[in-house]
């Protein structure tokens, strides 16, 4: 005799049905986020950026109804008279199927008191959900969103254009071997350095975003790239004034 389904048990009838597998519900996390918008600015080196609560909240509640739950785990700390170095682990379960993945990651503050490892964390933690789920940032299409709006553009007048740069322009087969995300603090103002080395051995820094992104993308997909540098005040390091892709002005 037939068996009339809406008479079997829940429980019976969910044990029929295969659970859908932890990399697939990561899966369609990524696939729920579209973008995290810049609502944060830095005034000290003039630029904007998205903040550790936006893309958390981003990713909570698409984790969460997905039953996944992200433990993160510190595995060692160095510090550098006013740097903290983290290395860091973050286990996601899957609280339906049993799974999990660990995913390893790094982070850095700087910070003349006790905060320098709170610092590395968070931005350690903002990285790994912006990377893990390829979550673009910007304001571009989601600057009308009431629930995220865009930071306002004071007009301030004309500007001067920039110097021109007087670096030294590396053409060819060159490519980005090695690529960090350092953030800080100064003067209770965060920034962004992006630490990168090349093929060559050169290794260079920049606090300019677009930079950082397109370093980072022809770092992920191995893209040929032509850069542009310069020696920074502190002779420690050199300048990235300019990162294009094969060659091109993009």
């Amino acid at each position: 005799m037939a068996t009339d389904p809406e008479s079997t048990p829940v429980a019976t009838r969910r044990a029929r049905t295969k659970p859908t597998s932890l990399v697939s519900k990561l899966a369609e996390v990524q696939a729920s986020i579209s973008s995290v918008v810049k609502t944060g600015y830095n005034d000290f080196q003039k630029y904007s950026y998205a903040e550790e609560a936006a893309i958390v909240s981003a990713c909570r509640d698409e984790l969460a109804k997905r039953q996944i739950m992200i433990i993160p785990s510190i595995e060692r700390v160095t510090q550098d008279e006013t740097l903290t170095t983290i290395e860091t682990s973050y286990t996601f379960f899957d609280g339906e199927t049993g799974e999990s993945i660990v995913t390893k990651w790094a982070g850095t503050g700087s910070d003349k008191q006790d905060k320098g490892l709170y610092k590395a964390i968070t931005g350690s933690q903002k990285y790994v959900l912006l990377k893990t789920f390829l979550i673009p940032t910007g304001t571009n299409g989601v600057a009308d969103d009431p629930e995220h709006p865009a930071r306002e553009v004071r007009d301030e007048g004309p500007r001067q254009p920039p110097p021109v740069a007087t670096g030294t322009t590396v053409a060819g087969k060159l490519y980005v071997s090695g690529y960090q995300a350092v953030t800080g603090e100064t003067a209770n103002k965060p920034w962004t350095r992006y630490a990168i080395e090349f093929s060559d051995g050169k290794k260079v820094s920049t606090f300019d975003d677009q930079i950082g992104d397109r370093a980072d993308h022809a770092y992920q997909n191995q893209i040929p790239v032509s850069i542009e540098t310069a020696p920074a005040k502190n002779p420690k390091f050199t300048d990235l004034l300019d990162l294009s892709f094969d060659g091109s002005t993009e």
